[in-house]
């Protein structure tokens, strides 16, 4: 059971089939950024050594079963997109590709709120079993 307490703000949620079938998705922005889960590896390597690194990666996507690389056409893909089919080969996950635009994104910092999002008002908690078997408790 995961409990999300938003003690700070309204929160809304993308209604995504993420949940539902553990999809991993990265983008150029995220790529670049280092801020996704193989970014950390070299920290985690530095930190851990890169066998216990491997291992918590593993660990960490032990149900996901896609990777998902989002193409904006915003920009060249190929080199991210590469890198995508690398990660999802390395870690044995299905590698897709999709058309995003930043509509979602944008009505999730601004809405409209639709049927299309999960939204939680100020000190409130949403609780969940589809992610995962442990129980988490993350507050914004």
């Amino acid at each position: 059971m995961i409990a999300l307490e938003f003690s700070r703000f309204t929160q809304s949620l993308p209604e995504t089939d993420a949940r539902r079938t553990w999809t991993y998705y990265l983008t150029k922005g995220w790529i670049e950024a280092g801020d996704d889960l193989f970014g950390s590896y070299h920290q985690m390597a530095e930190r851990y050594g890169a066998e216990q690194a491997e291992r918590l990666i593993k660990r960490m996507l032990k149900n996901y079963t896609r990777l998902v690389f989002i193409n904006t056409g915003k920009y060249e893909v190929d080199h991210y997109r590469e890198y995508s089919k690398r990660i999802a080969s390395r870690y044995d996950l299905k590698f897709e590709e999709i058309s995003g635009s930043p509509t979602l994104v944008a009505k999730m910092m601004n809405g409209p709120w639709d049927e299309n999002f999960i939204v939680v008002p100020l000190a409130n908690q949403l609780y969940t079993k589809i992610f995962t078997k442990v129980p988490i408790c993350l507050i914004l």
